[in-house]
């Protein structure tokens, strides 16, 4: 077993500072992708986690938008990086992971971080911040009707489906 295999991983996947310290870091460069103020520090102590690797880091705006996707386009249109982390709100990273895998990146080297669960209501289409975990009865803030959170989500809205509960 090579010490590359025994290194032990981060939460998001990558290499833990003790492994840096020991130079075991991946291949490549890490390309992280932030959405909003409140990714920063997460966004931060990932790129502190990692030194003695390239780390390119795309602060970007809270919301999924043509902005965001023009920059992460060009940053996966660039023939560097092997990992991408995609660090912020669910409604955000959903997109952002879609397009990465788009563009061709592995399902492995894509880590995302969506912080607080989100809910996509079926009834009215809107994905919406939850606490409320799988199997829990959660109030669509849209439609004003309580819903029932099933897991696995939807990939493409990066939410748990939200089904409207039976009276």
């Amino acid at each position: 077993m090579t010490a590359r295999s025994r290194a032990r991983k981060s939460r998001a996947g990558l290499p833990t500072r003790a492994d840096a310290a020991a130079n075991v870091l991946p291949v490549g460069c890490l390309t992280i992708a932030s959405f909003g103020d409140a990714a920063y520090r997460p966004a931060h102590d990932l790129a502190e986690s990692v030194r003695g690797t390239r780390v390119d880091w795309l602060r970007l705006p809270p919301a999924w938008s043509a902005r965001s996707e023009d920059a992460l386009g060009r940053v996966l249109h660039a023939p560097r990086g092997s990992r991408l982390a995609l660090l912020g709100d669910g409604a955000a990273v959903g997109p952002a992971r879609s397009l990465a895998l788009a563009h061709g990146a592995v399902v492995d080297e894509v880590t995302v971080d969506e912080g607080d669960p989100h809910a996509y209501c079926v009834r009215c289409n809107a994905a919406h911040a939850t606490g409320a975990a799988p199997g829990s009865l959660a109030p669509c803030p849209t439609c004003a009707l309580d819903v029932g959170v099933y897991a696995p989500g939807s990939g493409m809205q990066a939410a748990y489906l939200a089904l409207v509960a039976p009276s």
